[in-house]
């Protein structure tokens, strides 16, 4: 079997909830360094509730493949779920920095999100369901991230910048907060 047959052999166990992750380690064992693989454990583990070792896997995915920005997404969404919010400043800049594109939307939500603010929030949705690369269950985990962590929002003045990046003082924000 090549690496196309694999993956989708991994995906199909994962749709059927039969032993995914059995599956799915066994393909990394085999193909150890594509990235689509451990996101791809790294999912299911973070649908099991396995937050922290959905971490590890999301960072070794981008560690392979550093401009896979689902699985960029998906740490992010991890790290929040986790509270542990002092790198998303870093995590999310090369996301804004992006041409437009349904992941810069989400980003830019997430950034609304930390801000408080809904309306942006629901705005940057939209546009991105407008978008090619637009994906159903990431403009959901937005949406009940606003509904389930209330406790994670920043101060409403903390914008990023106008070309996209995040100004120096969330990262002080974040910093003297942690």
């Amino acid at each position: 079997m090549n690496i196309e047959q694999i993956i989708a052999e991994c995906v199909q166990s994962m749709q059927s909830q039969d032993n995914a992750l059995n599956v799915i380690d066994a393909a990394i064992v085999q193909y150890p360094g594509y990235a689509s693989l451990f996101f791809l454990r790294a999912s299911e583990q973070a649908e099991n509730g396995e937050f922290q070792l959905a971490l590890s896997d999301f960072a070794t995915a981008l560690v392979l493949e550093p401009e896979f920005h689902l699985a960029r997404l998906q740490y992010i969404f991890c790290s929040i779920s986790l509270q542990q919010t002092m790198a998303l400043p870093v995590l999310l800049q090369p996301l804004l920095q992006l041409d437009d594109c349904a992941v810069k939307c989400y980003a830019n939500a997430l950034v609304a999100i930390l801000q408080g603010n809904t309306e942006l929030k629901d705005q940057m949705l939209q546009q991105a369901g407008q978008f090619a690369d637009a994906v159903a269950p990431i403009t959901e985990n937005i949406r009940q991230l606003m509904i389930n962590l209330p406790d994670v929002v920043l101060d409403p003045t903390i914008a990023p910048e106008q070309d996209g990046v995040i100004s120096s003082i969330l990262l002080e924000v974040y910093q003297q907060r942690h």
